[in-house]
């Protein structure tokens, strides 16, 4: 039997009120998450929306079901008419990037993989946006 994919959306940004931290959002699944950097944020996200793909099927309901609010997705259709194009996440750089916005192929059996010493994580590939400083 193949395993269903989901194509979400996620935005992260420099936290608001958490100094030095990311914050992740899937506007798909509804789910937020912080991290440390940028990649960690992203880690962070993807195993977190993995989770709850994984736990919505185990249960017989439908992940994409819990959308975030209209307004979310609204400030992310604005944000794009603006934003420039990076070829992988792992071209975002935290220095040059305030927020960036990203589509990601999720499947719920696959685990996010992080190598000892690796300054960017293995996440799944999917279109970038960015809105660099």
């Amino acid at each position: 039997m193949p395993v269903r994919t989901f194509q979400v959306w996620v935005t992260i940004s420099r936290a608001p009120d958490l100094p030095d931290k990311w914050e992740a959002f899937c506007l798909d699944l509804n789910v937020v998450t912080y991290g440390d950097s940028l990649p960690h944020a992203l880690t962070m996200v993807v195993e977190a929306s993995r989770m709850v793909i994984e736990d919505d099927l185990s249960q017989g309901l439908d992940p994409l079901e819990r959308r975030a609010p209209q307004g979310d997705w609204d400030d992310l259709y604005e944000f794009l008419r603006t934003a420039t194009v990076a070829r992988q996440p792992s071209e975002l750089q935290e220095d040059h990037v305030q927020r960036a916005a990203l589509t990601l192929e999720i499947a719920p059996a696959a685990r996010v993989s992080e190598s000892p010493g690796a300054d960017t994580p293995e996440v799944p590939r999917g279109l970038t946006f960015a809105e660099c400083a």
